[in-house]
Parts: structure tokens; sequence; C-alpha cells
């Protein structure tokens, strides 16, 4: 049989000490049809809608998916430290699960 193509989304919270990935374009550097693939290391919440990871990253990272070690997205990476590079926010995992829920509803009632 054929799988469907794509990455679905983790059903499993990350916790602290999980590595962690993601696929994107910091500083616009990747060469079609090739994207860096940037690791990192879960490091837990800051609040209830952002959460701390240790992965590399720069302008041109926003909107990358945070990928867990099952290749199933876990976040949404949103802000990169000016100063060190090495410490990114991505959105918890509890807010990205509600955003979720939210679209499916607003897709639904189309």
């Amino acid at each position: 049989s054929i799988e469907k193509a794509g990455v679905k989304i983790s059903l499993r919270k990350p916790i602290v000490g999980d590595q962690i990935y993601y696929i994107g374009s910091p500083a616009g550097v990747f060469h079609p049809p090739v994207a860096p693939i940037l690791p990192g290391i879960y490091s837990g919440e800051i609040d209830e809608y952002s959460a701390m990871i240790t992965a590399p990253a720069v302008g041109g990272s926003s909107g990358s998916a945070i990928l867990n070690d099952r290749n199933k997205i876990i976040g949404v990476l949103w802000a990169a430290h000016p100063g060190f590079h090495h410490v990114t926010l991505m959105s918890s995992f509890d807010s990205f699960q509600e955003f979720l829920r939210q679209a499916r509803k607003l897709v639904n009632s189309i």
C-alpha cells in the first residue's frame, strides 16, 4: 500500500531534553531542492504560549515546523535571540494544539 505523504502532528507533549529539529532557511540559506536540517534540544515551556529550544536560528527561520525525533510536529519556530542564535522560541505544545483545534473548527464551518 502507498502511504499518504506529509508530516503528522505529534500527540505527545515534548519533555525537557528531547531532541528536536527543523528544516528551514535561516538568513535565506538554502540551495533548491535542499534546505538545512538543524538539530536542537527542547529546553521547556516559558509560559502558556512559548517554549525554548536550542536549535540555531536567525531571520528566515520563523514559521518552520519543529519536529520531534519521531518526525512529528510539536510546534512552530517564531523567534531567535539576536545575540545568541542557539536560543530559539517556538510555540508551546498546548498553544499549537489549540491553534489546530480552532483552525479545524473554522475550516469545518465554511
